[in-house]
């Protein structure tokens, strides 16, 4: 016995059952939370070249404090490479925060650096959706609110094609509310 659904109930019911499905998808294939930083003992290359970049005395550094992040942002070929530096290299302005991407196999360009005021903790980096300018890769940064006043604040970056160029900044009061930086 076939059962007839009339069209409009059909669309309906197609609606209700491949919605859940489409977000299950969506959730499962989209992890935008990249807090997971590592031990910079994987790319040494790449850190040697950060701190001789970035630092008068090289020697002051200790690679294995340094902290590494590894993020493939959707529709790039390369990773990019996200590297903190200890607390102990920070300066009156913040700690350094720069971002490289492989050219070839054995170079890598800085795309991003920052000093943010991260008092001692590792930012959290994720990646935002590819259609904020010329469907290019965004990342946000937001620093550790400070204990005292409770407002954090997140750094919106999108790549230009050269480096990632700072396009919103927010300050989070209380991890609650959103206000425009002034």
């Amino acid at each position: 016995m076939l059962i007839q659904i009339p069209r409009q109930n059909l669309a309906i019911l197609l609606g209700i059952i491949l919605t859940p499905i489409a977000l299950w998808a969506l959730i499962t294939s989209q992890d935008n939370s990249l807090s997971q930083w590592q031990e910079s003992t994987a790319f040494p290359e790449l850190i040697e070249q950060a701190i001789q970049e970035n630092y008068s005395n090289p020697n002051l550094a200790v690679p294995s404090q340094i902290k590494l992040l590894k993020i493939q942002v959707k529709n790039q070929q390369q990773p990019i490479f996200f590297i903190a530096f200890p607390s102990e290299l920070c300066g009156i302005g913040g700690c350094l925060v720069a971002g490289y991407i492989r050219n070839n196999q054995e170079e890598y360009r800085p795309v991003f650096k920052s000093l943010l005021p991260t008092q001692g903790l590792l930012p959290q980096i994720e990646t935002l959706p590819n259609n904020w300018k010329n469907e290019q890769p965004c990342i946000s940064i937001t620093t550790t609110a400070l204990a005292k006043e409770s407002v954090s604040t997140r750094f919106d970056y999108c790549y230009n094609g050269s480096e990632f160029a700072l396009v919103n900044q927010f300050k989070l009061e209380g991890n609650t509310h959103v206000k425009p930086a002034r």
